[in-house]
């Protein structure tokens, strides 16, 4: 395939940049650090500069953007063929105004007056009050999360704000979301090179070069210094929440870090969460029609501690 980003090939469709980043993820995945490495690299030589890009590009309605390599493609067009799906529905404040573009009290006119918002979710106080807060210098925060718009204060914000504009979709038809969804960016692939080297623990300047691409794009400077590499791997994983927020990724990488169930369970404010979640669920189950075919050699062994064994007595 040619070795070129993937807003650069025909018609959008994905290329050489995906095939590479889902070599990276499957490397990782099985800890093969240096082959993640290595096809990172060839991102590397396609997408050159991380600083070349910026950051508005992350919002979802800028589709095929240059730093993109993978989006889920949606249209709509009034009365014309069309793919949507309805995510913006949980992602723009609530509650709209009948007849009104003015939402939580807040005019924003790009939205329109047609949407249909569901109860969205909000961010953590982990995340909002730790990891990127309202009052910190983190450039990334204005399209993350929303406390105002325009001035404006939104009603029903205190200390968790609305998702941010990074997830709306202007001018949402009911909950046609004509948005792109970005499933993979260049950020992503340098904060996994990042983790890469800081798992073979073999040079922290380079581990911590490739973490400081995008805090510097973020306007938040370098990582101030090495001290252990358990140090240096919770900095990495907490950046890759601030810049990767809302784009697919976050379980998978807890669940690759071992951490899911414990960050889950001590981070969420959902009482119902608390009490319904459970470790096996960091994969899912395997239906008791597969396991019977695959002639009880494919199983999920954990769910057998809180819900009983799918295998015959």
């Amino acid at each position: 395939m040619d070795q070129v980003r993937s807003s650069e090939v025909a018609s959008n469709r994905t290329g050489a940049a995906t095939g590479w980043m889902l070599i990276a993820k499957m490397a990782m995945w099985n800890k093969k650090w240096d082959t993640a490495i290595d096809a990172i690299s060839k991102l590397e030589e396609i997408y050159g500069d991380l600083g070349q890009y910026p950051l508005e590009d992350v919002m979802f309605r800028n589709k095929n953007t240059p730093e993109s390599i993978f989006e889920i493609q949606h249209s709509y067009v009034a009365g014309g063929l069309n793919y949507t799906s309805n995510l913006a529905s949980i992602c723009m404040p609530i509650t709209r105004r009948s007849g009104t573009c003015e939402y939580d009290g807040v005019e924003i006119p790009e939205l329109g007056d047609k949407s249909t918002c569901w109860t969205p979710w909000r961010p953590t106080a982990y995340f909002c009050q730790n990891l990127q807060t309202k009052i910190g210098s983190d450039l990334r925060a204005k399209y993350n999360m929303a406390w105002e718009y325009n001035g404006h204060a939104f009603k029903s914000v205190s200390t968790a704000p609305w998702p941010g504009p990074k997830f709306w979709c202007p001018y949402l038809d009911s909950s046609r979301d004509g948005n792109n969804y970005k499933i993979f960016r260049y950020a992503d692939a340098l904060l996994m090179k990042a983790e890469c080297y800081c798992q073979l623990e073999q040079d922290p300047d380079i581990a911590m070069k490739y973490l400081n691409m995008t805090r510097n794009r973020a306007g938040i400077g370098d990582y101030p210094k090495f001290r252990t590499w358990a140090r240096l791997m919770d900095e990495i994983q907490k950046e890759r929440g601030r810049e990767l927020i809302g784009e697919f990724q976050r379980k998978f990488d807890l669940v690759r870090w071992g951490i899911w169930y414990t960050q889950t369970y001590e981070n969420t404010g959902s009482s119902s969460l608390k009490e319904n979640i459970r470790p096996c669920h960091e994969y899912y189950p395997i239906p008791d029609t597969q396991v019977v075919y695959s002639g009880y050699a494919l199983d999920n062994k954990a769910y057998d501690a809180y819900y009983g064994s799918t295998t015959p007595q």
